[in-house]
């Protein structure tokens, strides 16, 4: 009995298309109509390559829009426009409310310093892993997808943030950043499973969207096999407005109301390199090489994550964040096996001495830099001098090696000009005073 009541609910929940409108005419005519109307659940963010091939040309810089939609209603052969613009946010600007302090008032909130939130997706009936879940911070173009196994990582600027997690046949759920590892698990919509229907032939095998949701619920139809679309280089015509950028492809496409990624290829940029070498021996004997990158505000880009190549290698994500971005963007390429930096602590000339009631320390450290590159590098070296926060102790300076100092900081920089095969030594030596009754931690 039970199942024959769900085959006669199941008859009347059929997904429709329908839009009525109405017409007020004076007199009879005829005329053709366009109608253009909104719909939630389509969506895109964009994504980037960042490839850098060697240390004397320009990078490559690809722009990606990842498209997917579930309107129940297959988009077959149909050209995409692409804004920046967001109709869920609205158009009204922010009112400032009155900002309180006192002894009666709730404390203020300081901005999350999380960068990265990483973790794994699964149903919340069996456990079972969910890939191509759509993951997004809320009210900004960044997001992601979670692989075969659930896994998923997303760059996260600074300030508060949430996120948003949606999949066909499930709950949307939005949580917000609190910790850098966020496993979450998503609730199948038992109530309407049985009008999630994918239709669309072409490719064999089932898709991991297609196999995670099978057998969710009784009554789940899947009818055909759909498939996974690649990178498809277009061509591409931008065209920017008063407050936002839209992207027309000329090249149509189909896709299904499957919630399936597609990813389309907006534009590619050369963008003028500027290559250096940095090392902070006091935390690493490695040199590391990054890509100070100009011109990035002149792209049209919007916030979303990038992934970073280097003489074809993969070496991780970056965060192109344009709220926060000047011209130059700057991204890391690894350590560079061929510059060693070491940082030796000379012991034998520290030393502590005793003048009156105060103690003085004096500590030492040299510096051994080598080069086994064949062509000349500037290399960047960082280290620092204790700053005193204590009208009781001071810090003197005896030896620089004619460092750029930041006062506040205590920074230390060098920016040297290492030829191939050359070797050079630095110094470092300070003197800090402090009271014999309240000894410091030096290291």
């Amino acid at each position: 009995m039970q199942k024959q009541s769900n085959e006669l609910r199941d008859k009347n929940r059929n997904n429709t298309s329908d839009i009525v409108v109405k017409v007020n005419a004076k007199a009879p005519t005829a005329g053709t109509f366009r109608i253009t109307y909104l719909i939630k659940n389509a969506r895109w963010y964009p994504s980037y390559d960042i490839r850098a091939r060697a240390v004397n040309e320009p990078v490559d810089l690809i722009y990606r829009a990842n498209i997917s939609q579930q309107s129940g209603e297959a988009w077959k052969n149909v050209k995409l426009v692409l804004s920046s613009g967001d109709p869920s946010r609205g158009g009204n600007k922010p009112t400032l409310k009155p900002y309180q302090i006192g002894y009666n008032t709730s404390s203020y909130a300081p901005a999350s310093n999380i960068n990265r939130v990483s973790g794994r997706i699964t149903d919340m009936q069996d456990g079972s892993a969910l890939s191509g879940v759509s993951i997004r911070m809320k009210g900004t173009s960044i997001g992601t997808t979670s692989d075969a196994n659930g896994d998923y990582a997303i760059q996260i600027p600074p300030g508060n943030a949430s996120l948003e997690y949606a999949f066909v046949g499930y709950e949307t759920i939005e949580r917000p950043v609190t910790a850098a590892v966020a496993s979450v698990q998503l609730e199948p919509i038992t109530a309407s499973l049985n009008e999630v229907v994918v239709v669309g032939y072409g490719a064999k095998g089932t898709s991991p969207v297609l196999a995670s949701l099978q057998g969710k619920a009784p009554g789940l139809a899947i009818r055909g096999k759909s498939n996974v679309s690649g990178s498809i280089p277009l061509q591409v015509a931008v065209q920017q407005n008063q407050t936002t950028v839209q992207f027309e492809v000329a090249q149509p496409y189909t896709m299904l109301s499957d919630g399936k990624q597609l990813t389309v290829e907006l534009a590619e940029h050369h963008l003028a390199t500027d290559y250096n070498y940095y090392a902070v021996p006091k935390l690493s004997e490695d040199a590391y090489l990054n890509a100070s990158l100009t011109g990035i505000t002149d792209l049209n880009l919007m916030s979303g994550e990038a992934n970073i190549f280097f003489e074809g290698a993969f070496l991780g994500k970056t965060l192109i964040d344009v709220q926060q971005a000047s011209d130059t963007l700057t991204v890391s390429l690894g350590v560079d096996k061929n510059l060693i930096v070491k940082r030796i602590q000379q012991k034998d000339q520290n030393s502590k001495s005793a003048i009156g009631s105060n103690m003085r320390a004096t500590r030492s450290f040299a510096y051994q830099i080598s080069s086994r590159k064949a062509v000349p590098v500037t290399l960047h070296v960082e280290d620092q001098i204790p700053v005193s926060t204590s009208s009781e102790v001071s810090v003197e300076k005896l030896e620089l090696s004619n460092a750029d100092l930041d006062a506040n900081s205590g920074m230390l920089t060098w920016k040297l000009q290492l030829q191939p095969n050359e070797k050079k030594e630095l110094e470092v030596v300070y003197q800090v005073k402090y009271p014999k009754n309240r000894p410091i931690q030096l290291e």
